[in-house]
């Protein structure tokens, strides 16, 4: 039996460096009983190759393949499927896990049975540096889930029948950039509910794609995620400014934007 499966979906690795160091960060968890899946979402350059050779080192390391780039929502289901492990955790590709990450969710699920799920803060790097902290909120409710998504996905763990109680990620259109947030609202619609660990167990990687300009069609798809979960949580009135949220800040320039991200994390 493994305690824990440890998913990650990958598409065209630009730092090839940090992917190691983030495969490298899951190996060495202080709780070993674990497996990492890795699934390449059609790449089409040489990133399988290069998962394959980084896979040799760990008999741990399954590496899967997607045929064509269907998004990170159907390539996790895709390891979520063939997961031996009692739990399921995220880890994205450019972050870090902090030694004790894994141990301490997994001790924290083992004695709260109620508990579906539990993700943490972490410390968030941004152009090679600490920036400052993720910080989250220990047990969200509806109002949480309004103005953004209360947990930081890739510190997530969860039980696998909590997530296979509702059929995984959501693959639509519509969830490409928001798949996590669409996720955490359906659980929480279903009577599921999680938890943040008040510790910096993770590092997570701020990258020039999480602060540049979203399109017009990307907010617009946000903006149909929280219509449809804010349905499913039963927001009422009050969520119906929220739904517009994406929007109204796409009106905001870019260099306010990027300032914006920046100091709502410190």
């Amino acid at each position: 039996m493994i305690d824990i499966s440890v998913v990650m979906g990958v598409y065209q690795i630009r730092d090839r460096k940090k992917f190691v160091q983030s495969v490298q960060s899951v190996l060495d968890q202080s709780l070993e009983n674990l497996e990492l899946i890795i699934c390449d979402d059609g790449s089409g350059d040489d990133t399988l190759d290069f998962v394959k050779k980084v896979a040799v080192q760990d008999h741990r390391i399954v590496v899967l393949e997607q045929p064509q780039n269907r998004g990170l929502a159907s390539a996790l289901n895709l390891c979520i499927e063939v997961a031996r492990g009692k739990y399921i955790a995220r880890q994205d590709d450019d972050d870090v896990s902090k030694l004790n990450r894994l141990e301490k969710e997994y001790a924290f699920l083992e004695t709260h049975p109620k508990i579906g799920f539990v993700g943490s803060n972490a410390e968030l790097i941004y152009n090679n540096r600490v920036w400052g902290t993720l910080s989250t909120t220990p047990n969200p409710n509806l109002r949480d889930f309004l103005w953004t998504n209360p947990y930081i996905h890739p510190t997530v763990m969860f039980r696998k029948d909590a997530l296979l109680s509702v059929n995984g990620y959501r693959v639509a259109p519509e969830t490409k950039r928001s798949e996590d947030y669409d996720l955490f609202m359906r659980l929480f619609a279903s009577g599921i509910v999680g938890h943040n660990i008040q510790e910096k167990l993770y590092t997570y990687e701020m990258s020039q794609s999480n602060t540049r300009y979203r399109s017009f069609s990307e907010r617009w798809e946000e903006a149909v995620v929280r219509y449809k979960g804010f349905r499913l949580l039963h927001a009422g009135i009050k969520g119906i400014p929220f739904v517009f949220k994406p929007i109204i800040i796409g009106l905001l320039p870019q260099s306010l934007l990027n300032v914006f991200h920046l100091r709502m994390f410190n």
